[in-house]
């Protein structure tokens, strides 16, 4: 219908407010955002270990010569101990990489109320807690097992002789994740999250004209006076 001949046929129901909670779904509640706030913060501080991994890889090659100068190691030697280094380094940059993702992609989403983004955020809370005190607990293993030959035990000599104090320093706070993730874990099965994450009751069925509503049509009005109506004046037949 021409909008300069009558009114409007369709108009719009109004919007639902943007942010505002879907229909059966309560307000988000404290512990959800506090626990997304923990799991970003624990996968920032999970990142913290890759400066000392990457300073160590950087820094490793002429650690090495010079130890194998001082203890005349073969080249067998030097080529295990080189392999070794970057095998170990590779896997414990991906491990960080991996754990600082997990925690942080479905804490973006706690908010929305999705169910998935809550289970993914528990699993990865727990595994990046048992993964970290797992590597805490390796690595006290390795230092305070002897090495196994020379070579070892002199670039573990220069390493810890030459890397500046800053280095390890910036690896301490990481021991924050297994808090931070442990609580956010806690507080996602707390009874507000449990309500704020059940899936709300199913929509309404859809309205006529798809949430639209019409005018009535406006029809032709008949005329007054039909050319065969008796009031019509003869001899005056309509014309064609």
């Amino acid at each position: 219908m021409n909008p300069s001949s009558g009114p409007a046929d369709w108009h719009q129901w109004p919007p639902h407010p943007v942010g505002a909670p879907g229909p059966g779904r309560p307000p988000r509640p404290w512990t959800v955002s506090v626990a997304s706030a923990l799991l970003v913060a624990a996968a920032v501080v999970a990142l913290l270990p890759l400066v000392s991994l990457v300073y160590d890889l950087v820094h490793f090659d002429d650690v090495l010569r010079r130890a194998a100068e001082r203890t005349a190691a073969s080249p067998q030697e030097i080529s295990q101990e080189r392999s070794a280094n970057r095998i170990v380094s590779a896997v414990a940059i991906a491990v960080v990489l991996l754990t600082s993702a997990a925690l942080f992609i479905p804490a973006l989403w706690l908010r929305r109320g999705s169910p998935v983004a809550r289970a993914f955020s528990c699993v990865a809370g727990s595994g990046a807690a048992l993964c970290c005190c797992g590597g805490y607990g390796l690595s006290l293993a390795a230092q305070s097992s002897p090495s196994t030959s020379e070579l070892q035990a002199e670039v573990t000599r220069l390493s810890a002789r030459e890397t500046p104090a800053w280095v390890p320093l910036m690896s301490l706070p990481a021991v924050l994740v297994v808090p931070l993730a442990i609580t956010a874990v806690v507080l996602l099965l707390l009874p507000p999250s449990n309500r704020f994450f059940r899936q709300p009751p199913p929509a309404p069925p859809p309205q006529p004209y798809g949430g639209y509503y019409a005018y009535p049509a406006n029809h032709p009005e008949e005329p007054t006076n039909p050319p065969d109506s008796p009031d019509h004046p003869p001899g005056n037949p309509p014309r064609e």
